[in-house]
């Protein structure tokens, strides 16, 4: 059943007792939003009928038995699409915060706000502008553009759409120009090290020429006066390592085809 015939809200039986309930916006389209990660095939994606991009820190929660819980952000880029509400189809299966709905044969999960009620219902509310995860291929995002809206007939039928500008703007440069030296790495170039971490005398942060490379294992090996040193990537200093060799990192830009770029939410 697609969402147009469904209306506001989706509902079914739960295993245990109660009813699980999905509510949607009442307009007869839905924005969702994909992200992609830095120099991913995703991030080179282009089409039309994208109404929005923009870049983006995400964080990501890591579980470990052994260490526990970390988290660590990457670098990315929002894409905003306008799909009609004939074609989404609904996943009929309880999501519990992550409703999943059908665009062809591609399937996407939401990632939405949700909660248990008294009588034991669980209810998931979908707001334009819902994320629906990180990591999408050309093809998911080629599906998602052929079934968008344009920017040109949104623009006309009235949507206006209000995105949230970048935030921690330093962050993601630095996340980019990380990107671009890891990609530029080779012997010969000149290795710094972060401040809080030094190589046989302290405040020694280098620079140390790269003598042999271990991406696989994310680590270089360098020469500190004549000795041979190993510096892990978690050691380097990205930026400092950036204007050491003068790299420059490409920093995507960010458009709203159908509206502003704010402080405010998505919406």
């Amino acid at each position: 059943m697609n969402l147009k015939e469904i209306g506001t809200e989706f509902t079914m039986p739960m295993k245990r007792e109660g009813t699980y309930h999905v509510q949607f916006p009442p307009e007869d389209y839905l924005c969702l939003v994909a992200g992609v990660k830095l120099d991913s095939a995703g991030s080179r994606f282009e089409h039309e009928n994208i109404c929005a991009r923009i870049p983006r820190v995400y964080e990501f929660k890591h579980y470990h038995p052994n260490r526990g819980k970390w988290w660590s952000d990457k670098g990315g880029i929002d894409l905003y699409f306008i799909i009609p509400k004939e074609r989404i189809e609904m996943v009929e299966e309880v999501g519990y915060s992550y409703p999943k709905i059908r665009i062809e044969d591609q399937t996407y999960t939401l990632n939405v706000s949700g909660g248990t009620f008294p009588e034991g219902d669980w209810t998931d509310t979908v707001r334009q502008g819902s994320h629906i995860g990180v990591g999408h291929t050309k093809k998911s995002l080629r599906n998602l553009a052929e079934n968008a809206t344009s920017p040109r007939v949104a623009k006309m039928r009235g949507i206006e759409l209000i995105v949230p500008e970048l935030e921690r703007e330093e962050r993601f440069r630095e996340l980019c120009l990380k990107k671009a030296v890891q990609k530029a790495l080779a012997p010969g170039m000149n290795i710094m090290i972060h401040k809080n971490r030094y190589y046989d005398v302290p405040g020694n942060h280098g620079p140390f020429p790269i003598e042999t490379l271990q991406r696989k294992r994310r680590r270089v090996y360098a020469r500190d006066r004549g000795w041979r040193v190993r510096i892990q990537y978690a050691d380097i200093d990205w930026t400092a390592t950036a204007e050491e060799n003068e790299i420059e990192a490409d920093i995507p830009g960010a458009f709203n085809r159908i509206g502003e770029i704010t402080k405010k939410k998505a919406g």
